[in-house]
């Protein structure tokens, strides 16, 4: 018996980790370049997968042959004679054998062996491919992407280009964001007055769009499934054949698609074509449908039975985010039915919502999923949480016995900064690079059927931004679905092998993120010590978001870096930070950093006061604010837009271009305890962002 050599993961390159894997001496490869295989079936197996696998393998160069090949496949129940645990996900499970004779692929399903290929494909070094052993099964069962197609639209070629490469990296599930305020872009027989809201005369884009939703007419001679850039307008939408060629697509790849239509809240494009769905009293929300009207349930059982004929997916996801409930308090419709079905609060009457929804979901032979504000009120019987706020309510979920999938902002949002803000495309805020990704403590267990990531696009105006923001993160939640936990223990060899993979997606010209330059996001930002560190500071003014770490980043020694919402103290209008240096000492300097960057602006003025006492304080002096960034470059409007060429610069209602200002006095004080920083906002711009306290 040959001796089987052990062999690093990133040795075989392979992404997502495979569940066991070893090297044995040598190679293989096809003869004279023909790659060839045959394909041995055994018992029940699904005949349209058996097709779809053998289109996706002509697709790839490969020829089936009936005599003896490079690349053999057995697919069959019976085929795996006790080397994978038959569990739940089996069907996804594979063996691969490479010796110096040829390749074999053991599977118990064509989904087994479709994700053995794409192991294939990884190993693949011009034909030539290292001999291993090579057991592997998903980790989750849902290992997933959502899309955003509503705030910019994307085309049928473009969603199918990224099918392609979640199917590389063994992701299952493709969750399509179909309506949402800003448009809704699916095209209904019983609705086909919903696809007016699909163009817009604004094409102003993430905080210089108002997303006033100035809905236009449909541009003469417009092609469903492509994104419109003509006679003033932006925008498109799907036709049913659009959908059935992305399923069809995506059907090939082992990807489910799965819709989401909003309900009831981000709902202002169905209001603008339907106000008679809005609450029957004064609109202290424009977005939010009235579930006290029958009216509403009609309208949305309608569209909802259009949609599940259409998708084959198990789950329909409702959304059920972030509903304001201002207007149902107050509305008489709202107040009949809560009456009417003993309901108490208008949290329950969300409850109602989306139950009575998922009743009717259910009575169609489909199973409900939406974001975790469905809990709101009581879960209903069979829902599916989508956990997004966090992990909490995912938890909370699970110990009333529902099924989770794992989303967190936390972790999982692509629309977030990857890189240091100065550098990088506009995003929606936060720094979440890849290591934070990678990090996210999240393994299989009962009721965790899965992981995924969203890609909101308020900011993405660009196919190739769109790609910019997904890879390599995507990598990361890939791994975290397919792979076990245990493999998830080294950053450093997770990298190597992403690399390698990113490198693919290069090469086959996707737009990937450079992460090799994250950790040096902030080098310029050196410690400081001065006399206040871990000094209490007291505050009077508003806070800009409550955070916990407020007080303590202002003396802990670090000036505010790229990551603005862990490392600045923002503030709206006038503000006052005073430092307790605990006794009293002689100064000689007292300094402040301000931010100038995406709703934060640099003060009017900074002004020093100091104090012996705390009681009497006196000014020692002011600084006047020096003008604004450099003038507003906007982002193109165009599918050409790459973020690798791009240095983006802000204005005002935009964002500015990334710029600090130390506001520093230089003062001779004796005996001084306390240190008041007075900051006074520009009439309009009333926002700042503050650290480092320093004093000396």
């Amino acid at each position: 018996m040959k001796l089987l050599l052990l062999i690093t993961l990133a040795a075989l390159n392979i992404l997502p980790a495979p569940k066991q894997s070893e090297i044995r001496e040598g190679s293989y490869t096809f003869p004279k370049d023909k790659k060839e295989y045959s394909l041995c079936v055994c018992g029940d197996v699904n005949r349209q997968e058996l097709a779809d696998f053998q289109e996706y393998l002509k697709l790839n160069g490969y020829t089936q042959v009936k005599k003896k090949a490079g690349l053999a496949f057995y697919v069959g129940k019976n085929r795996f004679k006790g080397t994978l645990p038959y569990a739940a996900t089996v069907d996804e499970g594979y063996r691969l054998d490479v010796t110096k004779g040829g390749i074999s692929v053991n599977a118990a399903a064509m989904a087994g062996a479709f994700y053995a290929f794409q192991t294939i494909r990884q190993l693949d070094n011009g034909g030539t491919f290292q001999c291993c052993r090579i057991i592997d099964e998903p980790a989750m069962a849902h290992r997933g992407l959502m899309f955003d197609v509503v705030r910019h639209f994307r085309s049928v070629d473009f969603v199918c280009r990224q099918l392609d490469a979640m199917a590389s990296m063994k992701m299952n599930r493709l969750h399509f964001h179909l309506t949402d305020d800003q448009a809704w872009r699916l095209q209904l027989d019983s609705h086909p007055e919903m696809i007016k809201t699909a163009f817009r005369t604004n094409i102003r884009h993430g905080k210089t769009g108002t997303y006033d939703n100035g809905y236009a007419a449909e541009p003469p001679a417009y092609v469903p499934g492509t994104v419109n850039f003509e006679d003033g307008c932006y925008g498109g939408y799907y036709s049913k054949e659009n959908i059935r060629r992305i399923l069809e697509y995506a059907r090939i790849r082992h990807i489910e698609v799965i819709p989401e239509i909003e309900m009831p809240g981000h709902s202002t494009e169905v209001l603008n074509m339907h106000p008679e769905l809005r609450c029957n009293c004064e609109q202290k929300t424009k977005r939010v449908v009235c579930p006290g009207k029958e009216e509403t349930f009609i309208f949305f059982q309608e569209v909802l039975d259009e949609v599940m004929k259409l998708f084959p997916s198990k789950y329909i996801h409702v959304g059920g985010d972030e509903a304001s409930k201002m207007n149902w308090e107050i509305c008489p419709d709202c107040a009949r039915r809560m009456q009417q079905e003993g309901l108490t609060s208008v949290e329950q009457l969300q409850s109602y919502l989306i139950g009575r929804m998922e009743k009717y979901i259910n009575s169609k032979g489909k199973k409900m999923v939406g974001w975790d504000e469905i809990m709101q009120g009581g879960l209903c019987d069979n829902a599916t949480v989508m956990s997004w706020r966090g992990t909490e309510y995912g938890y909370k979920a699970i110990e009333q016995g529902h099924d989770v999938i794992f989303s967190p902002t936390t972790y999982f949002y692509l629309d977030y900064y990857q890189g240091h803000p100065a550098i990088e495309p506009l995003a929606i805020g936060h720094h979440k690079p890849l290591s934070v990704t990678w990090s996210a403590p999240i393994y299989a267990g009962k009721h965790i059927i899965g992981v995924q990531g969203n890609l909101w696009c308020e900011y993405v105006t660009s196919d190739k931004h769109f790609e910019y923001m997904l890879y390599p993160r995507a990598l990361a939640i890939a791994e975290i679905g397919w792979s076990p936990g245990e493999k998830r223990n080294d950053f450093g060899e997770f990298c190597t092998r992403a690399k390698s993979f990113a490198d693919n997606l290069k090469a086959c010209g996707y737009a990937v993120h450079d992460f090799t330059a994250d950790s040096i996001m902030d080098e310029d930002y050196a410690p400081v010590k001065h006399l206040a560190l871990g000094a209490k500071v007291d505050f009077r003014g508003e806070k800009y978001n409550e955070k916990p770490h407020f007080y303590t980043i202002l003396t802990d020694g670090e000036v505010g870096n790229g990551d603005v919402s862990l490392t600045w103290a923002r503030v709206k209008g006038h503000g006052e930070f005073t430092v307790d240096l605990a006794k009293a000492q002689d100064i000689h300097y007292a300094g402040v950093t301000c931010l100038h960057y995406r709703h934060s602006y640099f003060p009017a003025y900074v002004e020093v006061y100091v104090s012996s006492d705390g009681k009497d304080f006196r000014r020692v002096g002011q600084k006047i604010s020096r003008a604004f960034g450099s003038p507003s470059v906007k982002s193109a409007s165009t599918v050409d837009f790459d973020p690798s060429t791009y240095k983006p610069a802000y204005e005002k209602d935009g964002s500015q271009e990334w710029s600090t200002a130390t506001y520093s006095f230089v003062c001779n004080e004796k005996g001084i305890r306390y240190i008041r920083f007075v900051l006074e906002p520009r009439e309009g711009f009333g926002t700042m962002a503050v650290d480092e306290l320093v004093i000396n």
